[in-house]
């Protein structure tokens, strides 16, 4: 059976899985404590909420950067529309960062183009991986002048390593000419305008890198407090291990929306490393909550576009 048929079962069939092991974790750590846990921590929701908002708005950032000056065709109501349906395949959809750049480009291209909005996307999925390897490495030096962290710093090596590596790697690949003419021999109709130098990328990327890089010190921040809200210390060190887990979770379940399962597994393993080495239900709460932070964004961010209004295109864009 050809994977483009058994592929999508396969994804959703993992999602089932990860939701399967979400509830496990829930009742072997005692319902009752994840949930008091996620409800003294409710004060500090519109926080966390606030800075998953402006984490999202660095990527539009980033998107227009890319764009040049072709970014000054996309009115406000078009970039609300597509961070929209970006965020919300992003945390929702199996395709995770693939899907959410698809979507983000597919309502883009009727500004800039089908082939530079598609190729601002591309890039900004490159920005995204060398960011986490940035942001990744910061936090495994954190983590090391700080004490023991049971392995973590080792692994957030590793991390920044592959992630910062695809990344450049990938950003090099874009604006390769042989990968261009390939590309265009395959894909004629999407990519003979890349090869040809008519609409190379505008920029290499760094600014879009920066932004990112930005993005991902603001969900450091955010981790911070959501570990703070459970319990947990304020510090440096606090914020950098607790979304150091997460962005090694992130890596091992690149395949899941939001690594369920995966993600929340990992809390549980670094529960001690986190300060929470007798409150395992904190630990997880600490996933929890900025889970439901994301889903209800993302479940908001799905009814956004149908609520604003498409302008007018200029059909001679």
């Amino acid at each position: 059976m050809h994977w483009a048929r058994i592929g999508p079962w396969l994804r959703w069939g993992l999602v089932a899985v990860g939701l399967g092991a979400v509830v496990y974790f829930v009742v072997a750590t005692g319902p009752a404590h994840v949930f008091a846990a996620l409800a003294s921590a409710g004060p500090y929701a519109p926080l966390v909420a606030g800075l998953e908002l402006a984490a999202i708005a660095t990527d539009v950032g980033a998107f227009a950067s890319l764009l040049g000056a072709e970014a000054s065709r996309v009115e406000w109501r078009a970039w609300l529309r597509s961070s929209a349906a970006a965020y919300g395949c992003f945390a929702l959809m199996p395709a995770g960062r693939t899907a959410s750049e698809v979507a983000r480009a597919s309502m883009l291209a009727a500004h800039v183009g089908t082939l530079r909005a598609a190729t601002a996307g591309a890039q900004l999925q490159a920005a995204a991986l060398v960011a986490d390897g940035l942001i990744s490495f910061a936090c495994m030096l954190v983590v090391r002048l700080t004490g023991d962290a049971h392995h973590l710093a080792a692994m957030l090596d590793g991390n920044a390593a592959l992630t910062a590596t695809s990344g450049i790697a990938l950003l090099f690949l874009i604006r390769h000419r042989r990968v261009a003419r390939r590309l265009a021999a395959r894909f004629p109709r999407l990519f003979s305008g890349f090869a040809t130098g008519e609409t190379r990328p505008q920029a290499f990327g760094v600014a879009a890198c920066a932004w990112s890089m930005f993005g991902r010190l603001l969900l450091c921040l955010q981790y911070g407090i959501a570990l703070y809200a459970l319990g947990g210390g304020f510090s440096a060190r606090g914020a950098a291990v607790a979304y150091g887990v997460h962005a090694v979770a992130a890596t091992v379940g690149v395949g899941l929306p939001g690594q369920v399962g995966v993600a929340d597994g990992a809390y549980l393993l670094f529960a001690d490393t986190l300060g929470f080495a007798h409150e395992p239900a904190h630990a997880l709460a600490v996933m929890l909550a900025i889970r439901a932070t994301q889903v209800t964004i993302a479940l908001v961010c799905l009814i956004l576009p149908f609520v604003v209004r498409r302008e007018p295109i200029d059909t001679a864009v």
